[in-house]
């Protein structure tokens, strides 16, 4: 029985896509309780890198990538200068982007394995096992 996949999004991660995210969501609770938890993990990953740098602030924007199950990233942080309007919103810069890469069975053909061929495109070095990892 699939597991309703209760996902938090961290304060610095916007989700560009809502309804491509809540489809993975559900993909991973079809998956899962342990690989819910690392959807989260990966989440909380992506939430907290620089994160202890006082000088520095970031956030995660992510949006569909054509891999299954996985995210094109684009990491900002924010500059000192403001050339918004509004005072409260810094001026966000890219910073560096990449992908987050689903490796495992999908819950549609359950016999899939990542292999760097199409649909993924993408390989590991070594084993990923089932999960997501970050691929800049």
């Amino acid at each position: 029985m699939p597991i309703t996949a209760e996902i938090r999004i961290p304060d610095n991660v916007i989700v560009e896509d809502a309804d491509y995210f809540q489809k993975v969501a559900d993909a991973a609770g079809s998956l899962g309780l342990e690989i819910v938890d690392k959807f989260q993990e990966m989440l909380d990953g992506l939430a907290a890198y620089a994160s202890g740098r006082e000088d520095l602030v970031t956030r995660v924007r992510l949006w569909k990538d054509f891999a299954p199950l996985s995210f094109r990233f684009l990491r900002e942080r924010a500059e000192p200068t403001r050339r918004s309007d509004d005072p409260q919103e810094p001026d966000w810069q890219p910073w560096f982007h990449g992908g987050v890469i689903y490796s495992g069975p999908l819950p549609d053909d359950p016999d899939y394995v990542a292999s760097g061929l199409a649909p993924a495109l993408s390989v590991s070095v070594g084993d990923p096992g089932v999960g997501w990892s970050v691929h800049t």
